[in-house]
């Protein structure tokens, strides 16, 4: 269910949502095992997942767009009752951007995320509460230029470099929280 109100300088949107899962494949960390992590996937039978999203998005002069968002949500094991691993109850984003198709656009996005089961210490395939991993922050940072084709209508050619947990925090002892990560490309909008 998703419900929006908007005019020329404010968006609120809002969504709620409820997913039951048959069969569904999970993740989860076993925890170290001679200094190396141990992964497994598995079957957990049973699953459903409800919560809800709140963004609000502030539209600013000159293409500028201010927003912060919210999504809470619960995942429930049904086969053994217990929570699912991944599913971080909380999130919250803030993000300032300067969207343009042609010219200079530009973003910056914190987000952070609650604690959330992760390893499985005790390989009981239940999520205890010394299998959360606690909670973090990430960052990106993102700046680009799009280029007009001359003779090609509204063909773009947009060039961009973005850099992924841009404040380098890696909790390596905890959570595998992706390393700072840099990216350079180019789309084509066509």
């Amino acid at each position: 269910l998703r419900h929006s109100v908007s005019n020329k300088h404010l968006a609120l949107k809002t969504s709620l949502f409820q997913m039951r899962l048959t069969d569904a494949i999970v993740y989860s960390a076993l925890g170290p095992s001679s200094g190396e992590s141990q992964f497994t996937y598995s079957n957990v039978g049973r699953a459903v997942t409800h919560g809800f999203q709140e963004s609000f998005e502030l539209r600013l002069p000159e293409l500028w767009q201010a927003g912060v968002s919210y999504q809470y949500l619960r995942g429930r094991n049904l086969t053994n009752d217990s929570g699912l691993f991944l599913q971080p109850r909380h999130r919250a984003t803030v993000s300032i951007s300067r969207q343009a198709t042609r010219g200079f656009s530009t973003s910056a996005t914190a987000a952070w995320t609650s604690s959330q089961g992760f390893f499985d210490l005790n390989r009981n395939g239940v999520l205890d509460g010394a299998d959360l991993a606690p909670s973090y922050w990430s960052t990106s940072l993102e700046a680009g230029y799009g280029f007009a084709w001359a003779d090609a209508g509204s063909t773009v050619l947009r060039v961009f470099g973005r850099v992924d947990n841009a404040l380098g925090i890696v909790h390596e002892d905890t959570f595998p929280v992706e390393p700072r990560a840099f990216m350079v490309g180019t789309a084509v909008e066509l």
